[in-house]
């Protein structure tokens, strides 16, 4: 008696109740649920409805398998194609995900050959006019596994290529902002990882490495590359105009096809014959204005001499050539991370040998220390040791009170994630620069609390000699690295310091539910108001001091004039920034809203002037020349993580608006303590800016050192949050 829409809605309550039962291992519970979802496919006018009951079927083929109940499998996977054939034909693209079941059902029956047979005949129906990305990136990821399993490796890599190249395809074709496309991205990560751990069974180091990093923060790149920049700038009027004209036009003949699909959608009175002629006639369309529009971007960035010069001629992530010559130039060690579902890899790139690639795993006492269990590190191992409430390592080393119980978690990390030849080399002080490339929740974990030696005093990795740097993928650090200098404008300070922002004692009441969203009062509902940081004052004025002392002119805001307006205004053309206040992150919609907070302006419902400046404003901000942003608040370097790009942070808008590296925090920072560091910091990068040459990455280790040798400040709860991201 319900409408089609309601049964959309029950069929989508089942699909999640399905999908809670199957992430706490309780398969049998799943076996009803399908079912009912399959009569209520049968007995609802759903639009498409032998394709919804053949996939419903699949469903059930597939839940089978997972049980090891090959013979019920088996018998849905008939009866789905059956429910297909009837309906479209037995050359219909929709019949591709089924026959990928049967070849993974002949998979486990160790019948190899009738495996390839299948599977090869689903990428060619996958592969017509209509077919699901999805189903066409699966297909090659199966037959990858099974050529694996028959021993044909290079055939399997081809496989595996083919998929990554699909992912990269619809991350192109993708709709919405960066984090829109980083988690359509993110659902295809599993190629990028198969496909190092295969690389390094094989001992190619270098194939690996580039899988890796093929996988790696492409939004990051993406918006670095094309930050305020007119990719067609530099070209001929007419050359530039063709090109916009293309991209113009396919997309709107995409928007074409889509609309006329889904008029078709709508559209019940239609008998299924044209039903079914319309719809293929509307999907080939449609994929041939996706390719030429794939085709225009292309051709538009292959023009650009700007997106030429950001990207290097073969348009390629940074390969480990590049990177090697990174460590030998800093005379350092390059640790690059690669997390993945079932196991995870660290990469070992110095100038004095042959890099290599070690397993990242857990013995049974480690994996105690942890709380997790043993065997290969994973993605949701890493997360549980890190980050669960109360009782992962971040959790604890980031609450004052309890940052002494993560020193157990913080010495087994020490021998788990850095492999024992570093590890000597490390503490024999051999290694000058010392660059981390993390991956998952490892961007959010400061290597120099590591503790190297545990005891009644403790030893971290800070009180060896080796400062330490953060990247979220070598191919940023490299285009970081490689950025031309800009020139300072003529009569403007070299510094900016911003500092003791004046708070309103309370927000007020939210007027709307847009307000009631806002940085502000989400900071209430925490337990705000915004307390004043008289601390923030002391540590802009000594930063001014201490840069005075060595010769360089600052540009001062605190108080009433520390507004984001004056930040917009006056933050472009300086060598340092240096902003004192409080940061605000946010764990819903890629932390956009997410902000500092300064003094509201005199018009605070002005949104450019309300006081708080969110990641989304930060990537408008004009920083080039910006040599180093110290955002010294709570939670710049925090936020939303997502598979495979990272964490969206606030200091990610420093970098995209133009600073060449970021100094920010992991967690909440001390008032005191925080002053006391950064106004040395800012102290000792002048001293060396005026004598010629800054190592941004020493003087931040000095500087927390001093910390740590105060006796109120030494627990890492104090002084470790402040990273330096980017180059040295």
């Amino acid at each position: 008696e319900r409408d089609a829409n309601a049964g959309y809605a029950v069929v989508g309550a089942l699909d999640s109740l399905t999908a809670v039962y199957e992430h706490a291992g309780q398969l049998e519970a799943v076996e009803p649920i399908l079912k009912r979802a399959l009569e209520e496919v049968r007995r609802q006018n759903l639009q498409e409805k032998p394709g919804f009951i053949s996939m419903r079927m699949d469903a059930l083929a597939n839940h089978y398998l997972k049980r090891g109940k090959l013979q019920e499998a088996e018998t849905w996977t008939r009866e789905s194609l059956r429910t297909l054939e009837a309906e479209y034909g037995a050359d219909s693209h929709l019949m591709g995900s089924t026959l990928m079941t049967q070849a993974r059902i002949r998979r486990a029956e160790g019948k190899l050959d009738e495996a390839l047979a299948l599977v090869d005949k689903a990428i060619t129906l996958t592969f017509k006019p209509g077919g699901s990305p999805q189903n066409r990136f699966a297909v090659h990821m199966t037959r990858a596994e099974i050529r694996r399993q028959a021993g044909k490796m290079e055939d399997a890599l081809a496989d595996l290529d083919t998929a990554m190249s699909l992912a990269e395809q619809q991350r192109a074709l993708g709709s919405g902002a960066e984090t829109e496309r980083a988690e359509l991205f993110s659902s295809f990560r599993e190629s990028f990882a198969r496909a190092t751990a295969w690389r390094i069974e094989k001992k190619d180091i270098a194939g690996a490495f580039a899988a890796a990093e093929r996988g790696r923060a492409r939004a990051l790149v993406d918006q670095l590359q094309l930050a305020g920049v007119d990719l067609l700038a530099g070209l001929p009027r007419e050359q530039a105009n063709k090109l916009r004209l293309a991209e113009s036009w396919y997309r709107g003949q995409i928007t074409l096809q889509e609309k006329r699909l889904a008029d078709l959608a709508m559209n019940k009175s239609i008998a299924p014959a044209e039903r079914k002629s319309q719809q293929e006639k509307f999907e080939k369309l449609l994929t041939e204005a996706r390719q030429h529009y794939v085709a225009a971007y292309r051709d538009l960035r292959d023009a650009s001499p700007i997106f030429k010069m950001t990207l290097g001629q073969n348009r390629q992530p940074a390969p480990l050539a590049d990177i090697r010559k990174w460590a030998s130039k800093t005379s350092g060690l390059v640790l690059c991370y690669q997390v993945g579902d079932a196991s995870s890899f660290v990469f070992s790139i110095n100038a004095d040998s042959e890099p290599r690639a070690e397993p990242l795993t857990l013995t049974e006492e480690q994996a105690k220390a942890l709380g997790v269990t043993a065997g290969p590190l994973t993605r949701t191992k890493l997360r549980a040791a890190l980050t669960t409430s109360k009782v992962g390592v971040l959790n604890r080393l980031s609450n004052s009170r309890n940052a002494a119980t993560a020193f157990p978690g913080l010495a087994t990390l020490w021998e788990v994630l850095i492999p024992s030849f570093d590890r000597k080399a490390l503490l024999e002080g051999k290694v000058k620069l010392l660059t981390v490339i993390p991956e998952g929740a490892l961007a959010m974990l400061p290597f120099e609390a590591l503790i190297v030696k545990s005891g009644a005093s403790s030893k971290f990795l800070l009180d060896c000699a080796t400062p330490v740097v953060y990247a979220p993928a070598a191919t940023v650090l490299l285009n970081l690295s490689e950025r031309a200098p800009v020139e300072l404008a003529a009569g403007r300070e070299p510094a900016l310091t911003i500092g003791d922002p004046s708070y309103p004692g309370d927000p007020g009441e939210a007027r709307s539910i847009t307000d009631a969203l806002t940085p502000k009062f989400t900071y209430r509902r925490r337990g705000g108001p915004l307390n004043a940081l008289p601390f923030s004052r002391k540590e802009s004025e000594w930063a001014v001091d201490n840069l005075r002392e060595a010769g360089i002119a600052s540009k001062q805001l605190l108080g009433a004039d520390a507004t984001e307006a004056n930040l917009r205004e006056l933050s472009s053309s300086r060598w340092l920034i240096h902003i004192a206040c409080h940061g605000l992150a946010e764990q819903r919609q890629g932390n956009l809203f997410g902000s500092l907070a300064l003094t509201p302006g005199a018009k605070a419902d002005n949104p450019a002037d309300d006081g708080f400046l969110t990641l989304a404003e930060m990537y408008e901000l004009n920083l080039k020349g910006c040599e180093v942003a110290i955002l010294s608040a709570c939670d710049t370097n925090f936020g939303p993580e997502q598979d495979g790009e990272g964490v969206w942070a606030l200091s990610r808008g420093f970098m995209v608006a133009g600073a060449r590296r970021v100094v920010a925090g992991n967690w909440e920072v001390d008032d005191e303590a925080a002053a006391v560091l950064v106004s040395g910091y800012c102290g000792k990068l002048a001293s060396a800016h005026k004598n010629g040459a800054v190592d941004f990455a020493l003087h931040l280790h000095a500087a927390k050192l001093f910390i740590r040798q105060q006796e109120k400040w030494e627990s890492p709860y104090f002084w470790a949050p402040l990273v330096l991201v980017g180059p040295n």
